[in-house]
């Protein structure tokens, strides 16, 4: 009952590269079962589109972001719409912004292939399980864009943190 390592032996290795013994024999039928189910959800979607996609999507709106309260305080006629800007926009934010964008995507992107649920975004809001898997994503990014900001702000040299204040 031990692991079936390919390759270890070459009988091992010749019922590998046949797919005859592709399993560990402790899982059982239920392991193969949940496998079969995995490679037929993912074969019609990529987790890294849904990963660029949400990176984009995260740098994007971080950068309108810091873009609308810049023209807002220009307007206001307190500082000019460049500094404002400059005082709002970081790098480092946007890296952060992005690597949390893509994490979630592929999270939401592998979540809905799991239920077999389309990924376009109203059909997947017109079940039950598409609504909760994106409000969970919403909610995680949410609060993981929060902890990534804290985090940037700490980090960011002294000479932006003096911009800012």
């Amino acid at each position: 009952m031990g692991l079936l390592i390919p390759f270890a032996a070459p009988a091992a290795g010749a019922l590998a590269a046949t797919g005859a013994a592709t399993t560990v024999p402790a899982i059982g039928a239920w392991g193969v079962d949940a496998l079969a189910a995995y490679r037929a959800a993912t074969a019609g979607y990529s987790v890294v589109a849904g990963a660029a996609t949400g990176a984009t999507t995260a740098g994007l709106t971080y950068t309108a972001g810091a873009a609308s309260g810049a023209y807002f305080e220009a307007r206001q006629g307190n500082t000019d719409f460049a500094t404002a800007f400059d005082q709002r926009f970081s790098y480092w934010g946007l890296g952060g912004a992005t690597a949390v964008g893509a994490i979630g995507g592929a999270y939401q992107t592998q979540m809905l292939q799991w239920a077999n649920i389309e990924k376009k975004l109203l059909p997947s809001l017109q079940t039950p399980g598409g609504w909760v898997i994106r409000a969970n994503k919403a909610i995680a990014g949410n609060l993981a864009g929060k902890a990534t900001q804290a985090a940037v702000e700490e980090r960011q040299p002294q000479e932006d943190k003096k911009a800012i204040k």
